[in-house]
């Protein structure tokens, strides 16, 4: 059934238009069907980066930057 499992997650994966290595798959394939699905159709808000880093890289976004 394992495999199974991590064949039919390798096929949703693709069908989306995602791709994910087989370490994410085999992560993803420990999940319900159900939540993966769930999650691509709802994801997180990606967690915020840090204005120290954004100033570093990209020292035009700074809002102190004249």
């Amino acid at each position: 059934m394992g495999n199974e499992k991590y064949l039919l997650t390798a096929h949703l994966m693709r069908r989306a238009g995602f791709g994910a290595t087989r370490l994410e798959l085999s992560k993803l394939a420990e999940e319900e069907y159900e939540n993966i699905v769930e999650g691509l159709l709802s994801p997180t808000a990606p967690k915020a980066i840090e204005d120290a880093l954004v100033r570093r890289y990209h020292p035009d976004q700074s809002v102190t930057h004249d």
